[in-house]
C-alpha cells in the first residue's frame, strides 16, 4: 500500500493492495479487510526459510498478511524442483487451516483463506463504481479476472492464456498504457 500511495495516492482513485487485505477509498485512509491474525507466520516462515537455504538466490518476503517466498533470481530447473516441493510441503501443512498457498509467477504466497482479489473485487464492485481498470501479471489476478462484469476493463501483462478481456505484452506496454490514461484527462 506505500508504493500504490506513493505511485497513485494524489490520485481521485480506490485502491486496493496486497491481493485485497486493504482498500482505500478515495480522499480516505487505508482500511484492512478485517481483524486478521498473524499468529500462523512463524512457522510457515521457518519452512519458507528452510527452502530458501537449499535454493540460491529464493528469499522470502513478509506482507502485513501473508509470506510470499520468491525463487525468481534462482537457477530455472532447481527452482522447478524446489518450488514443487515447497509447495507440496505447504499445502500439507496448511490443508486443515484457514489459510490458503497461491503459485504465482516464480513465487509461492501463503495468506489466510478470506483475503483474495476476486473476493476483495465482489465487495467493491457492489458498492457500484462506474469505470473498473484491473491489470496484472500474475496466475493470482486471474481470480480477479474471473469475477469482473464485462464492463470493467481487464488487462493481463504478458502473452499467456487469461481470463482477462486484453492483454498487453509486457510492463513497458502496460506503463505506456497508463500513462496515456492519465493524461487524457
Amino acid at each position: 500500500r506505500t508504493t500504490l500511495d506513493a505511485w497513485f495516492g494524489h490520485l481521485d482513485v480506490v485502491l486496493v493492495a496486497e491481493d485485497g487485505a486493504w482498500m482505500r477509498e478515495r480522499e480516505q485512509d487505508w482500511v484492512s479487510a478485517g481483524v486478521l491474525s498473524d499468529d500462523w507466520k512463524p512457522g510457515i516462515r521457518d519452512v519458507m526459510e528452510r527452502y530458501v537455504d537449499r535454493l540460491p538466490g529464493a528469499f522470502v518476503e513478509e506482507k502485513e498478511f501473508s509470506l510470499a517466498w520468491h525463487y525468481r533470481r534462482a537457477e530455472r530447473d532447481l527452482a522447478a524442483l524446489r518450488s514443487s516441493e515447497l509447495a507440496e510441503h505447504l499445502i500439507g501443512l496448511t490443508e486443515k487451516s484457514d489459510l490458503k498457498v497461491m503459485e504465482g509467477s516464480k513465487v509461492i504466497e501463503v495468506k489466510p483463506a478470506t483475503i483474495g482479489k476476486g473476493t476483495c473485487c465482489q465487495t467493491f464492485l457492489a458498492r457500484g463504481h462506474g469505470f473498473v481498470l484491473a491489470m496484472g501479471d500474475d496466475a493470482t489476478d486471474e481470480e480477479l479476472f474471473k469475477v469482473l462484469p464485462e464492463s470493467a476493463y481487464s488487462i493481463r501483462v504478458g502473452p499467456t492464456s487469461t481470463y482477462a478481456r486484453f492483454n498487453v505484452y509486457n510492463e513497458v506496454q502496460a506503463r505506456e498504457l497508463l500513462e496515456a490514461l492519465a493524461g487524457s484527462e
